[in-house]
């Protein structure tokens, strides 16, 4: 709400002015939020020999649409990163397969504010590749993935405090599906779809309370059943974003939304074009981003694309990313 002060006025002590629709820009949002960047770490690269891979870290602005900037590198090579973590500081890639296919378990962290090269000091108990991710205030969690070069799958969750940098602890296998969406609500991650192997792709919702992090619970369903899909989300809700399932062709466009207050389906609201699946995906305070991924025809994707929250509808065309990635990791700050 606007005020007019007039006259003379005498102020003594501190004052903050907080603008309407959060903190900030300097605060940079909450961990499941941002307000400045988004972030898509390593990644499959495109065009792809001879490695298929890639060390960088790229970031592009909420503030203002555009092409995505190199701002550092992974202490390695990755492709099939996937997942990724924030805290309000920092952000986060656990496990990635690398450049000789081999699997990493380091935890990688790099500072948003001043950026460059990720350091590790901690490693992921369960290390793997294609991990869905969500974060806490306070802790990272990694769910599923694959363990090795064809495809086998673990169903183990890890979490790793953001303030200690130590040692992932095993929470157990909670379910055995592989290649969910994920996406984060301000007290529950929520896994989106995904494969129970060999070959069933699944429509469930399921949500995974912070405060007792060792079950999952059904929460809703998908529109269709879905995998490789990605999330974003705002205060109140969840987005899955494009993915792979049975049809033909064999790659999802759309934009689903469903409530985290109530046991609700999900509805489409948008798509996203092309249809894409491997997307790093972030959320800004106002927007759900996508960057990169894999198309249908495994083309190449550079583009940055956007959706708002207040209004839903089709992702459009915001930027280009330096190199076109599938499968990075995401951060947002």
């Amino acid at each position: 709400m606007g005020f007019t002060i007039s006259g003379g006025i005498s102020i003594t002590g501190g004052v903050s002015l907080t603008p309407p629709g959060g903190s900030p820009s300097s605060g940079g949002g909450s961990p499941f939020q941002g307000s400045n960047y988004g972030y898509i770490m390593g990644g499959y690269i495109y065009p792809g020999p001879p490695s298929y891979t890639t060390n960088d870290i790229q970031k592009y602005s909420y503030a203002s649409d555009g092409n995505a900037i190199d701002s550092g590198d992974l202490m390695q090579e990755t492709r099939y990163a996937s997942g990724g973590n924030s805290s309000s500081s920092s952000g986060y890639m656990a496990g990635a397969r690398t450049a000789n296919n081999s699997l990493s378990n380091k935890i990688e962290k790099f500072p948003f504010v001043s950026g460059g090269n990720t350091t590790s000091s901690a490693n992921v108990t369960n290390g793997g590749s294609k991990y869905t991710g969500f974060s806490s205030s306070t802790e990272g969690y990694t769910y599923g993935g694959e363990t090795g070069p064809n495809g086998a799958y673990m169903s183990k969750t890890d979490k790793f405090s953001f303030a200690s940098d130590t040692d992932s602890t095993d929470l157990g296998n909670l379910n055995s599906l592989k290649w969910c969406g994920g996406c984060t609500s301000s007290d529950s991650g929520f896994l989106m779809g995904g494969r129970n192997p060999p070959t069933s792709y699944l429509t469930s919702i399921r949500k995974f309370a912070f405060a007792s992090d060792t079950t999952l619970s059904d929460h809703a369903d998908l529109n269709t059943g879905i995998s490789s899909n990605s999330g974003v989300n705002s205060d109140v809700n969840g987005y899955s974003i494009g993915g792979s399932f049975s049809g033909s062709p064999n790659t999802h466009s759309n934009i689903d939304k469903f409530p985290f207050a109530s046991q609700t389906n999900a509805t489409e609201v948008g798509e996203v074009d092309p249809v894409t699946y491997g997307i790093s995906a972030s959320s800004s305070t106002q927007s759900g981003y996508t960057a990169g991924g894999n198309t249908a025809s495994n083309g190449p994707n550079q583009k940055i694309r956007k959706f708002p929250f207040a209004s839903d509808g089709n992702a459009t065309d915001v930027g280009d990313l330096a190199t076109g990635t599938g499968y990075g990791a995401s951060a947002q700050y």
